[in-house]
């Protein structure tokens, strides 16, 4: 029996043996938005995600007292008011990324004032460009 587990781990791609683990708290209130992000999350190449979703920002406060993550994903609107309060009070310990629809320099620029490690337009979210976004924000992160 153990040389049938050491088989079936030895067929799995590099790719999936090499990916790193990632506690990730995305604040997000669009149930639609909030499933195409996990759906892109899992199919990311160099992470596994461990995603929890909120949608206000008490319980994205709550979350973040709570519970250790490796990455904040916040989506720039939250209802009708824009994260920025939300961004100025999670602090600098974690790495934040931001998901707009508005994909401005000027909202990326009060998301990076605030703290935000990396900004991705909606528009152009897929799961490469999420990893790549996931990769520069917890890059940025890093340095500071």
């Amino acid at each position: 029996m153990s040389a049938c587990l050491k088989l079936a781990t030895d067929d799995r791609p590099p790719a999936q043996a090499a990916r790193k683990r990632l506690r990730v708290l995305h604040v997000e209130d669009d149930a639609v938005d909030a499933r195409i992000v996990d759906r892109l999350a899992r199919a990311t190449s160099g992470y596994e995600i461990l995603l929890r979703r909120v949608a206000t920002f008490e319980e994205a406060r709550a979350a973040a007292k709570d519970e250790t993550f490796d990455l904040y994903i916040v989506d720039f609107w939250l209802g009708d008011q824009p994260a920025l309060k939300l961004l100025a009070s999670l602090g600098s310990d974690v790495p934040i990324m931001v998901l707009s629809y508005a994909a401005n320099g000027q909202a990326q620029k009060i998301c990076g004032d605030l703290g935000a490690a990396a900004f991705l337009a909606k528009a152009n979210l897929s799961a490469p460009a999420l990893e790549a976004a996931i990769g520069r924000a917890l890059a940025r992160g890093a340095a500071h």
